[in-house]
C-alpha cells in the first residue's frame, strides 16, 4: 500500500495551466506534462476516496490525468474551463 500511496502522490501536480490549446502539468519527479485540449475525451469530478480527496479527472485515450482538490482553492472554475475548452457542456 505504501508503494502505491508513493505512485499516487508522484501524480499530484505541483500546478495546472490551461492555455491556448492544451492543459500544463507540473509535476514535482518529472517536470511538465502538456495535454492538448483535443487529446482530452472527457472530464469529470471524481468524489472523495480512501486514499484521496475529491478530484478533477480527464481522460486521454491512453491515460487518466487528476487533479486533487484541495491544492487548488478555483477548483470549480478550474473543472468549468476544462468543460468548456474541451467544448463539453455539464447541462
Amino acid at each position: 500500500m505504501c508503494i502505491l500511496m508513493m505512485i499516487h502522490l508522484r501524480d499530484i501536480p505541483r500546478y495546472v495551466d490551461l492555455g491556448e490549446s492544451g492543459v500544463t502539468l507540473g509535476r514535482w519527479p518529472g517536470g511538465e506534462v502538456f495535454i492538448p485540449y483535443r487529446d482530452i475525451k472527457e472530464v469529470y469530478e471524481r468524489g472523495d476516496m480512501d486514499y484521496a480527496d475529491a478530484a478533477i479527472c480527464f481522460k486521454t485515450a491512453s491515460r487518466t490525468f487528476c487533479i486533487i482538490k484541495y491544492p487548488f482553492p478555483e477548483t470549480s472554475e478550474l473543472y468549468r474551463q476544462l468543460l468548456l475548452r474541451t467544448r463539453r457542456s455539464p447541462l
